[in-house]
């Protein structure tokens, strides 16, 4: 979920991360041993809780969704906005790491998946999201874990990964927004590029979400698209844009350059500094 962190052991720190994060396909010889202990996930929980109830009621008017399916959900956090916006028909999957005592939903709601590996889990939601989870996953898991997103999404995708550069704890999969475009255009989704422009002026939102999410709609769905997001659907051939800062560029291209390690160390610093993401 959300800027989602791995948890990981000093003791095995040594031998489980590559000395330089340069290149994608090193970062994908580490096997994620990690898990995400109680301190993480309420990392994660702290840094979504006002950007999901703000976001949430955005779409919920606009899209008028049913129910909804988070996929990396951590404790619940987004799935309980969505609840405080009326969808009564919510599921949650992530980790069997996830303490069930401190969701944020029902434990009938949620259920242990391995985000690295295909699931089904025998239905169709309006609306599946996956916000920054899919950075966390090797590259060899990103067609079945995209497959997984399209298989339960009825009309809508809402998506978000971290770029090269934005820097994050067990980050070992930071791809540009194409990446994940693709995978998603090549299974009948369009990109709308509503959620960014809604929600960019909220500095109170974490800024991973103000800069990375999007909306994919399914070819079928467009037809019932209300007319304003109509006009935001990004044309194929045009790259689905970097909207963040000049100086967030900047730091994100200094980041590029730095040794996996200190990306890594420097990571878990900041959410004890900048624990909402708010800059």
């Amino acid at each position: 979920m959300c800027q989602y962190i791995r948890a990981f052991s000093e003791r095995k720190a040594k031998s489980a991360f590559p000395e330089s994060a340069g290149t994608v396909q090193k970062c994908n010889q580490v096997m994620t041993t990690h898990t995400y202990d109680n301190a993480f996930l309420q990392y994660t929980a702290q840094s979504s809780a006002y950007s999901a109830r703000a976001t949430t009621s955005i779409l919920s008017a606009q899209l008028g969704v049913k129910s909804v399916l988070d996929v990396g959900c951590a404790m619940g956090t987004w799935l309980h906005a969505w609840a405080e916006c009326g969808v009564t028909d919510y599921h949650g999957v992530d980790g069997d790491y996830v303490d069930r005592r401190r969701l944020e939903i029902p434990t009938t709601a949620f259920t242990a998946v391995d985000l690295s590996a295909k699931f089904d889990l025998g239905r169709q939601f309006d609306l599946v999201q996956s916000l920054e989870v899919g950075e966390h996953l090797e590259t060899r898991a990103a067609e079945g874990f995209v497959d997984s997103l399209a298989r339960h999404a009825l009309r809508y995708v809402l998506f978000s990964a971290a770029p090269p550069g934005q820097g994050g704890e067990f980050h070992i999969n930071e791809r540009p927004y194409e990446f994940w475009r693709e995978k998603l255009a090549r299974r009948g989704f369009v990109a709308i590029d509503a959620v960014r422009p809604a929600i960019a002026v909220d500095a109170r939102i974490s800024y991973w979400y103000r800069y990375n999410t999007f909306l994919f709609v399914r070819h079928e769905a467009m037809a019932g698209l209300p007319a304003d997001l109509r006009t935001k659907v990004v044309a194929e051939s045009t790259p689905l844009a970097d909207v963040s800062p000049l100086p967030f560029r900047l730091r994100k291209a200094f980041v590029r350059l730095l040794p996996y390690r200190m990306q890594h160390e420097i990571a878990r610093l900041k959410a004890h500094i900048l624990p909402t993401g708010r800059i």
